[in-house]
């Protein structure tokens, strides 16, 4: 199970600040040997994918999960994470318990920041600013070895406009079918652009999500088969 844990959060690692991606894996092992297990399901966020799911219950079908656009979320830095604890069966459980308040403590204890106490309540945030406030990192200053990953600085927050779709990275498709049953990364990426709840973004490709794409292939003139092929992913990414 360990092993599990560790390599689904080694996937949302890449582009994370070094001493971040460190304190995360400690996190996991730490509260492993606890009894708890997490994961990091969630790390670096490039502008145009914070702009996608800001777009989610605004421009995109789906509940609103985030207020920020690109460049206004510490994801977009390499500098903050998410978590989720799981059961024995490794599916995610959403409850804010005292496992939950747990986890967050260690992680406090450690040096990060906790979504848990804030204002605007995020339980599964983690980040570590070094000192570094969010207008400081929009006017590009970075902390100590700080990973080379697509940031822009942004001159103003509240009149900065959104990537245009042109100025979106490629997501290469993976070149496999994804469909009911398939798990990982590739399937939190479609579950976000098909607009769940993230609480439900999850990487797992069941009944809801299925759904959720034949939805979004028959608004798009696509084969609704529920499955996400090369024509699919495309068009989402």
């Amino acid at each position: 199970m360990l092993d599990y844990l560790l390599n689904r959060t080694e996937k949302e690692l890449v582009g994370v600040h070094p001493t971040v991606a460190a304190k995360a894996r400690e996190l996991v092992k730490k509260m492993y040997d606890e009894g708890i297990k997490i994961a990091i399901i969630q790390g670096f966020r490039s502008f145009a994918e914070q702009n996608d799911l800001y777009a989610v219950g605004r421009t995109k079908p789906g509940t609103k999960v985030t207020n920020a656009k690109g460049g206004q979320s510490i994801h977009n830095y390499g500098l903050a994470v998410d978590f989720c604890i799981f059961d024995d069966n490794k599916k995610p459980v959403w409850t804010v318990n005292k496992d939950w308040k747990r986890v967050c403590a260690v992680a406090e204890a450690m040096g990060f920041e906790i979504g848990l106490k804030w204002r605007f309540y995020d339980p599964p945030h983690l980040q570590m600013t070094f000192g570094l406030t969010l207008s400081q990192l929009q006017a590009a200053k970075r902390p100590p070895s700080a990973p080379k990953v697509e940031i822009k600085p942004v001159k103003n927050v509240i009149t900065a406009p959104q990537e245009s779709y042109e100025d979106r990275p490629i997501v290469p498709y993976p070149n496999k079918l994804i469909k009911k049953g398939s798990e990982g990364t590739d399937v939190m990426r479609i579950q976000r652009a098909i607009g769940l709840p993230e609480k439900q973004v999850d990487g797992i490709f069941g009944s809801v999500t299925e759904q959720r794409v034949k939805a979004y292939q028959k608004a798009h003139k696509l084969v609704a088969d529920g499955i996400v092929g090369k024509k699919t992913w495309n068009m989402m990414f």
